[in-house]
């Protein structure tokens, strides 16, 4: 059974995910309005509302767990004093999502990755691990470039209706054994060896007419 596993992933490790999250919280609160990705928005949406109702308690408990919440002092006091209070008779329901339509480069079709996004071999980490151990490639190197190689991917696949081709120049990926991991790393979409592929993806035949049926 899944358990833990609500709210979306946004393509980001845990750590990674609520640092961000907790940076347009801060945004959001300081400026009162910001433009993001729909898929941020009804993330952030639920942590903007409880630390608003954090506010509305105004106790030093609450103020202490917005702080752990927001990581920054400043905004906490405004809302405590001023954006709290404008809601003392409100009970949810603080924030509105407003669509504003595609922004550049949502219309993105095709990614080309030309080669495996591999640490550089003068990266200092890399350097300090080889010397520790023979085995720094495929603990370090491998994990690190599957991690840009599945960021590639999410510049192109935002949501689940999004159609697009991404096209991996390295042949590593099929004749390395490490090859598999990347391949396993991304989500349930068709995957060929040929680029013809590409172009039936892009652009499936019509259907027939009906004076062909």
């Amino acid at each position: 059974m899944r358990h833990q596993n609500q709210g979306r992933k946004l393509n980001m490790a845990v750590d990674q995910r609520k640092a961000v999250l907790s940076g347009l919280a801060v945004a959001l609160l300081e400026h009162e309005k910001i433009k993001c990705g729909q898929e941020r928005a009804k993330e952030v949406r639920p942590l903007v509302e409880q630390v608003i109702t954090l506010g509305k308690r105004g106790d030093l408990a609450a103020r202490r767990q917005a702080i752990a919440k927001l990581r920054n002092k400043k905004v906490t006091y405004k809302l405590f004093n001023d954006i709290a209070p404008r809601y003392a008779d409100r009970n949810g329901g603080y924030t509105r999502i407003v669509k504003l339509g595609p922004r550049p480069g949502d219309a993105l079709r095709v990614v080309v990755i030309d080669r495996l996004p591999f640490p550089t071999p003068d990266d200092p980490v890399l350097d300090a691990l080889s010397q520790q151990s023979d085995k720094a490639f495929f603990t370090y190197s491998v994990p690190r470039a599957i991690i840009a190689f599945k960021q590639g991917f999410g510049r192109l696949v935002r949501a689940t209706g999004d159609r697009g081709v991404v096209v991996c120049c390295d042949k590593r990926i099929l004749t390395k054994r490490y090859g598999k991991q990347f391949l396993r790393a991304l989500p349930n979409v068709p995957k060929s060896t040929r680029l013809e592929a590409a172009k039936d993806w892009l652009f499936p035949p019509p259907p027939p007419a009906w004076d062909e049926l």
